[in-house]
């Protein structure tokens, strides 16, 4: 099939038109001067409107583990796309998945899909808090955990932050919440620990990103986390 011709400066002004901000993602929002549209990907590539070949570090916000159009995944696809594809029930590939995922995953006992990360880490945690029934949590500087409101405190702010408070990341998120919602610094075993020890009688969960976008933890910080959240009982 011949590859259709798109006009690029009409597409972008559609999308300054009809989508908020005119891209699909705060993280997406590139300067008018290279904003672009994209057709294709294959593997670790993408191709724009104009015939332009990038690599994508993107990779769908790192959901495509094995790249675009992969073989495989292709496959798959269209094997089931002509059984339907949404059926907000029980399906065999679902039951399997699971499966696979609690047998991959040694503290995995059961499995709950979600179809965002921000859906995920809102129920984990309600989850924490139902089993602890306690209110707080407590989040790492920079981290981004998602956009419901208990998640944007703490990740964008331009000055240093008095811990354990932080300012709201985003407007209209009630800041009265900021009173259940703790901030520590990364890679700070010691006023990461200080802090949890504080409010240990409070805090229902401890979150935390192994990888802090392209900051790594140093040797012994999450282990260090894990060993004072254990001795406090905080998920």
């Amino acid at each position: 099939m011949e590859a259709r011709a798109w006009d690029t400066g009409a597409l972008l002004a559609k999308a300054e038109r009809y989508l908020a901000g005119g891209v699909l993602h705060h993280l997406t929002a590139l300067p008018a001067e290279v904003r672009t549209v994209l057709v294709r990907g294959q593997g670790s590539h993408v191709w724009d409107t104009d015939g332009r070949e990038y690599v994508d570090y993107y990779l769908g916000s790192a959901s495509l583990v094995l790249g675009h159009a992969h073989p495989d995944v292709l496959e798959a696809v269209r094997a089931q796309q002509d059984l339907g594809t949404q059926f907000y029930e029980l399906t065999p590939p679902a039951v399997l998945l699971a499966e696979q995922l609690v047998e991959a995953v040694p503290c995995a006992e059961r499995v709950k899909f979600a179809n965002s990360g921000s859906e995920a880490t809102a129920a984990a945690v309600k989850f924490a808090r139902a089993h602890t029934g306690r209110d707080r949590i407590l989040k790492f500087e920079g981290a981004y955990h998602g956009t419901h409101d208990w998640a944007v405190w703490g990740s964008l702010h331009r000055t240093p932050l008095p811990y354990p408070t932080a300012e709201p990341d985003s407007l209209g998120v009630p800041r009265g919440l900021g009173d259940y919602v703790l901030v520590a610094p990364y890679n700070d075993l010691a006023a990461a620990s200080a802090i949890i020890r504080a409010h240990r009688a409070e805090l229902g969960a401890v979150i935390v990103e192994p990888l802090l976008g392209n900051v790594r933890p140093k040797p012994g910080f999450l282990a260090g986390v894990r060993a004072v959240t254990s001795e406090c009982d905080i998920p």
